[in-house]
């Protein structure tokens, strides 16, 4: 999946990247563990906030919203989509992913979450690995 989010055909946000845990991921990536991703959002408006995820993931997985399972992701392609609610403060966002197949392969996850509109997270080289 590593060539580019446009490869996802309904994929909103070209400037989100493909995440794994390991730098050989574009390529070759360990099989069928889960790898968690994780980043941090912080809602200054002080209620809740309406937010629109989109998810890719390769092969497939979760993600999670302050630890509530908001959407499954069966595949990386078509993309994967859901609302959600944010609190107010800061709000975790976790991404669960498996690669599946017999032996290494690429894996992979794309991430983008909008509030009104506009982008406010998406996947890049500031998500931790876990």
């Amino acid at each position: 999946p590593w060539i580019g989010v446009n490869l996802i055909g309904n994929w909103p946000d070209s400037a989100s990247q493909w995440i794994w845990n390991t730098s050989g991921a574009p390529t070759a990536a360990p099989t069928n563990v889960t790898v968690r991703l994780q980043a941090q959002y912080y809602n200054g408006s002080g209620a809740n906030q309406a937010a629109t995820i989109w998810a890719g993931i390769d092969n497939s997985g979760t993600v999670y919203v302050n630890n509530a399972a908001v959407l499954t992701v069966p595949s990386w392609t078509p993309a994967s989509t859901a609302n959600v609610t944010l609190s107010p403060g800061w709000n975790l966002i976790t991404l669960h992913g498996v690669n599946a197949g017999a032996a290494e392969n690429p894996a992979g996850a794309v991430f983008s979450m909008y509030v009104s509109g506009a982008v406010v997270l998406r996947s890049g080289s500031g998500w931790t690995y876990y």
